[in-house]
């Protein structure tokens, strides 16, 4: 998380102490909440933070969008490297990506370059309801043919929602900042607790009757094997005689 938080304009500034909060409490409310997982949402966010800082989505959009891709079946590894590669086309490519989508230049080259994320799924979304060999011209025509890049549109043509929800969870998350704090203080507790009950049944069991009477015995015994007290039966100097024997025995 730290290496994460390093590479974004949003958290480099901040203590690292409070950059790792948000960043986990992001992690850890995504993952709570859907198929995805901390691991995975924050290898896809770091791989990302490698794209240069003009053509990457923000923060909180990439933590969002990493959990989408998961639940989807789009791993950290395939989903930021298709993800980066739309970008990069689309940024080089407005008048043709404008043409596809029958939008004027300037409204796609604004979306593109103020927020990249919505223009990927405005994109995607407008690719349902063609068919198979529609979409592969029109991929292949803007130059998306990479298997990658081609996985990570057709995740996101079917499943807008899912990613603006994502989105949308990674951004109270951050902002709260309390999810990682609460998840701690849980597991915190719930050892406290552990714990207690733990001491509580070791002082039941070196308190308990059945104890007391078994320490008793055993310093009974302990004090006739050593003739200290009377043996009754002599069952106990018998053995300490027999034990005296064998050693003798063993020493000669």
């Amino acid at each position: 998380l730290g290496k994460t938080a390093k590479l974004f304009a949003e958290t480099k500034d901040l203590p690292i102490a409070t950059a790792i909060n948000q960043i986990g409490s992001a992690l850890n409310e995504l993952a709570a909440s859907g198929a995805s997982s901390e691991q995975n949402i924050s290898d896809f966010v770091l791989r990302m933070g490698r794209v240069p800082e003009a053509l990457r989505p923000p923060l909180n959009t990439l933590l969002g969008y990493g959990s989408a891709f998961e639940e989807l079946g789009v791993n950290a590894e395939l989903g930021s490297s298709g993800f980066s590669k739309y970008i990069r086309v689309a940024a080089g490519n407005v008048t043709g990506f404008a043409n596809v989508m029958n939008q004027p230049i300037e409204k796609v080259r604004e979306l593109i370059n103020s927020n990249p994320a919505e223009f990927f799924l405005q994109f995607s979304e407008g690719l349902k309801g063609l068919d198979g060999d529609e979409i592969a011209n029109v991929l292949a025509k803007l130059k998306l043919a990479d298997n990658e890049v081609q996985g990570a549109i057709g995740a996101a043509a079917s499943n807008s929602d899912l990613f603006r929800e994502s989105l949308e969870k990674a951004n109270i998350a951050v902002k709260e900042g309390t999810s990682l704090t609460n998840e701690f203080n849980k597991v915190n507790s719930n050892t406290a607790a552990i714990w207690e009950k733990s001491s509580r049944k070791i002082a039941e069991l070196f308190t308990s009757q059945t104890f007391a009477n078994y320490l008793n015995s055993l310093v009974g015994v302990f004090a006739k094997f050593i003739g200290a007290v009377e043996d009754a039966d002599g069952t106990v100097t018998g053995f300490r005689n027999g034990l005296i024997f064998l050693v003798k025995i063993l020493v000669l």
